[in-house]
This record gives C-alpha cells, structure tokens and sequence, in this order.
C-alpha cells in the first residue's frame, strides 16, 4: 500500500483512487465525489493509503460505472425536463445527506431531507403535466447518489398522478429518498460486488433491515415511511426479500416505491447487455404484472409516459441527440 497526503485528497473533487486506513479496509471507491461532509470525515484520519501500482489487478470490467463530475454542464442529462444547475443541486443535496448520515448527524440528515423532499414535491407538481418521457426526470451520477434521488423522483410524480394526499406524497418521496440508507451500515466490498456468494448476499440483502431501524429508531420517522426501507424489495407472490412476505402483507407505500425502484434500478446500468431503452423495461414491468407488482401503482407508472421513451442510459450520458 502507498501513503497518500491528506492535503493530495481533499484538492480532489472527485477520488482518483480507492481509498484505505492503516487496516487496510477501503473507505471510499474511486469515483466518488468528495462533498464537505467526506473532506470532514477524512481529515479525522491520520494516515491514509492507496494501492501501489504493483499491487493493481487487471481484472477490471470492460465498461466501467461512469465518472460524472457535476461542475460540468457537459455531463448532466441534458434532455431532462430541468436544467442542470437544478440536477446538480439535487445531487448534490443527496450527497450531502449520505455524509451526514455517515457520521451519523441524524438530525440534520431528517432536515436535510425533508428539505429535499420539499423540493422535489414542488418541482414535479409544477411539472407534472409536461413529463412526457421518463428519461426526462431521470438524473446522472454515481449509482449510490443517483439511484435513490431518481427512485424518489418517479415515486414522488406516481403519487402526484395518482392524486394522493399532501400527506402520502411527503411520506412516499422522503421514504423513497432513503429506501437504500441501511447501505451506509455494509462494508463496501460487499455493496460493489459482482457474484456475491450466499453469505455475502445475505449481508448485502440486510441493507433493507438495517435501513428500516435508521429510518424508525434514528430518524424516528413513522412506521410507514420505514417500511419502505424494509419491503421495498418485496413482491405481490412472495417471492421477494428480505422477508417474503406478499400482496397486502406489503405496506401500501413500499408497494408503490417498488415499482419506482425496479425500474430506475433496469435504466441505470451502463452495462452494455444491460442497456435496455426505457420503453423496453416498461413492457417488462408488464410482463411480470401483478404476480410481481401492485396493480395500481405499476399500471398508473407505465401509463403515465409514453411508451415511445427509445432512449437509453447510455444516451444520457453524451450530447449526441
């Protein structure tokens, strides 16, 4: 391992390598951005290190997760329906939230999110007649900032069209925006990987448990909003996780924010056999129909765009439209 300089690493804004203590355990992945919660954090430490060249492997994928520095106009989904200095602010507001929660500041991450939440109630009910197209909501990033910011997003319009409560849209969109917090509670290496054997999936499968007690004991939010952390996995036949549990057994919210995750998580690879346009994963989510979803939530969501979307999540990510 080589010492890095604690000075070297907070100049970054986005870490250029993979990041250990002195117990050779990774605490950031390359490619993350290095918000003024994550500077804080590190400066905590004394000593900091980076694999050697030496010790570099060469199994490394053929397309790697994209690095998105969002100072760059050049980078946001430039045919989403908001401007990029808006992305990048709900980006970045999530990423902020990430931090706090990983130093374990409860209180400002329930402000912080309530915040947000706020935000994006207030933008998507302003907008909510002139989305067309589910690209267009649709945001960029690292996939543990990114992922949770669009789930809340398409969770928090389904509710809109659906013409829910003031009530069930703020508890639905602030439950949405943390339905993946318990994954700041498992080791990295476990989060990233490709074949994770039994135990490892196990453990990476807790991230619902462990996300339902931040949300309820933590955040002290209702039952409601922390089951879906904990169901949000789960499906109408029982064939989901973490517990198996199925149809009316799923709290009404974590059914509707299933729906939402499924399908940013099926339009967020960068994979290439992984790369569906968007209107392929719609007639998908049809095809599994109410043997895997709600029918509410899941028939109001496909209906609510148009099923022409032939943009993929690589198209996102270049201007050449």
């Amino acid at each position: 391992m080589e010492k890095v300089s604690i000075n070297d690493i907070v100049d970054q804004k986005i870490l250029k390598y993979d990041l250990y203590d002195v117990t050779g355990a990774k605490l950031y992945s390359v490619g993350e951005i290095l918000t003024p919660g994550k500077i804080i954090a590190i400066k905590e430490y004394d000593n900091l290190y980076r694999k050697s060249a030496v010790e570099k492997v060469d199994n490394i994928l053929p397309v790697q997760s994209v690095l998105v520095d969002f100072d760059s106009d050049n980078l946001s989904n430039h045919k989403a329906i908001v401007s990029s200095k808006i992305q990048r602010e709900i980006i970045n507001s999530y990423a902020n939230i990430l931090d706090y929660a990983k130093m374990a500041d409860w209180e400002e991450v329930e402000v912080l999110t309530n915040k947000l939440s706020d935000g994006i109630i207030n933008l998507l009910t302003n907008l909510s007649n002139q989305i067309k197209f589910p690209h267009e909501i649709k945001l960029i990033g690292k996939y543990d900032v990114a992922h949770p910011v669009n789930v809340a997003l398409y969770s928090a319009l389904l509710a809109i069209k659906m013409e829910l409560s003031e009530l069930d849209v703020k508890n639905i969109t602030v439950g949405s925006l943390l339905h993946d917090i318990g994954k700041i509670q498992i080791p990295p290496n476990i989060i990233e990987q490709k074949n994770a054997s039994d135990k490892h999936l196990l453990i990476y499968k807790s991230h619902t448990i462990l996300g339902y007690k931040i949300l309820k004991n933590k955040l002290n939010f209702s039952n409601a909003i922390a089951r879906i952390a904990l169901e949000h996995h789960e499906t109408m036949d029982g064939s989901g996780w973490p517990y198996g549990i199925s149809n009316t057994m799923i709290s009404d919210y974590a059914q509707h924010v299933a729906v939402c995750n499924y399908y940013d998580t099926l339009t967020s690879s960068t994979v290439t056999e992984r790369n569906p346009v968007f209107s392929a994963v719609l007639k998908q989510m049809l095809k599994l129909g109410s043997k895997h979803f709600s029918p509410k939530p899941l028939y109001t969501f496909v209906h609510m765009f148009n099923f022409s979307d032939n943009i993929s999540y690589m198209d996102l990510l270049t201007n050449d439209y």
